[in-house]
């Protein structure tokens, strides 16, 4: 074997890609369109100007321009010298990422670590997703994700036996904190908003949140002002005893207030009949006849 020649594994066929992906591949109108190009440069200019992230799947079963790609290039195949040019592209972090993509699912997996271990700590960023919500990375974690994970962006990777798998695992745990890029942590990656945070920036601890939440409503209560109808709904539980001892001194007001009212009406209905039997004494006594 020569040695500008890359020593690859598995299915040739494939790529080593699961079966729906690659008979998308295959399917695709796209690779239609590159089947006439023939060499490294027509096919790298190509991606240099069209592929924009690093996702399997645009649309439903659409394969991506940039997996469909990297298809073509295995059609080629690439050379030692190719594979490297790619990774260590100057202008285009796309044509990078398709060659540790290309590396991950062909190369012999003992020989993974050399290709893509000296490039944990490369901080240049790539998107990995598009869309509404796009998901950055950068080289380091992606070339981690590919050495440590089981899948990349929801794609089964080629299977690592188990010796060599114990072997990179040994090698990566130095970069597991500054990598973060373990499995189901990919929050990291997001910055679909320019002031996104991670999970302690935006929240804190629980005590923190209520801490906030409090001088809020002090605040809106202080511009509300001391006689504004408007209150906190959350109080502690003092206030609600205080609200329950208010209630219950009102309801002895009111008791007290209506027995005194019922007292009050039987008082003056007493004074009323009173006040209609003397008026009709006065008036019998005027129409009978005097005595003598």
């Amino acid at each position: 074997m020569s040695s500008n020649q890359l020593e690859t594994h598995g299915n040739a066929r494939t790529m080593n890609l699961n079966s729906v992906l690659f008979q998308n591949i295959i399917d695709s109108p796209y690779l239609r369109t590159i089947s006439e190009m023939e060499t490294f440069q027509e096919v790298q200019n190509e991606a240099q100007r069209n592929v924009k992230s690093m996702e399997p799947f645009l649309k439903g079963t659409t394969p991506s321009t940039a997996w469909v790609i990297m298809y073509k290039f295995w059609t080629l195949p690439l050379t030692v010298r190719q594979l490297e040019n790619l990774i260590d592209h100057p202008h285009s972090v796309y044509l990078r990422g398709l060659g540790f993509l290309y590396l991950r699912y062909v190369c012999k997996p003992d020989q993974l670590w050399d290709w893509l271990g000296p490039y944990l700590e490369d901080d240049q960023e790539i998107q990995l997703q598009g869309g509404v919500k796009p998901v950055y990375s950068t080289i380091g974690k992606m070339c981690y994700m590919l050495l440590h994970d089981q899948k990349f962006l929801g794609q089964i990777l080629p299977r690592i036996p188990v010796l060599v798998m114990r072997d990179l695992e040994t090698k990566l745990e130095p970069y597991a904190d500054a990598g973060r890029a373990k499995m189901g942590q990919r929050d990291h990656f997001r910055k679909d908003r320019p002031d996104n945070r991670d999970r302690g920036g935006r929240s804190g601890d629980r005590g923190g949140d209520r801490g906030d939440r409090d001088r809020g409503r002090d605040q809106r209560d202080s511009h509300r002002g001391p006689g504004s109808r408007y209150r906190s709904r959350s109080r502690d539980r003092g206030g609600r005893d205080d609200g329950r001892g208010s209630s219950r001194r009102y309801d002895d007001d009111r008791d007290g207030r209506s027995s005194r009212h019922r007292s009050y009406s039987r008082s003056r209905s007493r004074d009323r009949y009173r006040d209609r039997r003397d008026d009709y004494r006065r008036r019998s006594r005027s129409r009978s006849p005097s005595r003598r």
